[in-house]
């Protein structure tokens, strides 16, 4: 898939339905995962609340934009 030319933005979706994750740029799919590791990613609660990581490997990056919706 593509990316977007410098100085345009990328767009990415990530669904998460229990420990299955769907990553998707520009509106096509790149990639699906199920993570074996159950003591990481649970759901957040009052109790035990949980975070969302940014991450770039290289280069200066920015983030805009950022949503969370229940699905």
């Amino acid at each position: 898939v593509p990316t977007r030319p410098i100085g345009e933005w990328n767009d990415y979706e990530i669904q998460v339905r229990d420990q299955t994750y769907a990553v998707f740029l520009n509106g096509q799919q790149t990639t699906t995962w199920t993570n074996p590791d159950l003591a990481r990613g649970l759901p957040s609660t009052p109790a035990v609340p949980s975070y969302v990581g940014l991450q770039a490997h290289s280069g200066r990056t920015s983030f805009r934009h950022i949503r969370i919706n229940a699905l």
